[in-house]
């Protein structure tokens, strides 16, 4: 569509709901897409969406398709994220705010600024702030409230990974090119002040640093208390967590 991506699409989270998904591109956006009006399967009370499209998937008989969902037309779309030049190489919905990774070292925790209630505290946040039509319409929302920054050193190079398990989302993991991952406590304790769960500054939440062999870590994966870290020279890297 008209309002779609103008670069390849390198990265893609689905929301918990399974009725709308996050994609980031080339050309530095990031754009949210819809599909709540295209029901893939029917679920129970205690399966989402997409739990009842992989029970479905293994119900079917040979030759049997879903329904195409074509939606041409995001509801959100920004380029404000992360600078130029550069491109958006991973995105990671984060209950309904939204991790993304550029080229620039660093990890930006967000929030798309969707309901009257976004629009509120976006107000409050930045009272000045000034709309610039050649960017925004009326059509598609693009406004952020920018939460934290989690930088890294030497993760200058695209196509590299971050790590946050769902469905909490409490570790953020993070390799870089020269074998290096820091580890961060993304959210906060549950005796923490609301408003400052997602606050502070770059160090604060970094429960440790890992070093693999020397080459870039493309991707990272977290299950239970092990940390998997996927390098360059084909090596697979495991780390657990130690009481």
């Amino acid at each position: 569509g008209h309002d779609a991506h103008r670069g390849e699409v390198l990265s893609l989270s689905w929301h918990y709901s399974g009725k709308k998904f996050a994609s980031s591109a080339f050309d530095n956006t990031i754009k949210l897409w819809n599909v709540s009006d295209n029901p893939i399967a029917e679920q129970s009370e205690k399966e989402g969406p997409i739990q009842a499209a992989i029970r479905r998937s293994f119900e079917m008989e040979h030759g049997d398709k879903f329904k195409t969902a074509i939606e041409q037309t995001p509801y959100f779309s920004t380029d404000s994220i992360h600078e130029l030049p550069g491109c958006v190489d991973c995105v990671q919905f984060v209950g309904d705010l939204i991790l993304s990774k550029s080229v620039q070292n660093v990890v930006v925790l967000w929030k798309p600024v969707v309901t009257n209630e976004d629009f509120a505290t976006f107000n409050t946040i930045y009272p000045n702030y000034i709309n610039d039509n050649r960017k925004n319409n009326d059509r598609i929302k693009s406004k952020v409230i920018f939460l934290r920054d989690f930088t890294v050193d030497n993760c200058d190079n695209w196509f590299i990974r971050f790590g946050s398990p769902s469905p909490y989302n409490e570790i953020l993991a993070l390799g870089n090119h020269e074998g290096e991952v820091k580890v961060w406590k993304l959210m906060g304790n549950e005796d923490d002040d609301e408003d400052q769960d997602y606050c502070g500054d770059n160090n604060e939440g970094l429960l440790c640093k890992l070093k693999t062999g020397g080459t870039t870590v493309r991707m990272v994966a977290i299950a239970g208390k092990c940390l998997v870290a996927v390098c360059d020279d084909s090596s697979v890297w495991v780390f657990e967590a130690i009481e």
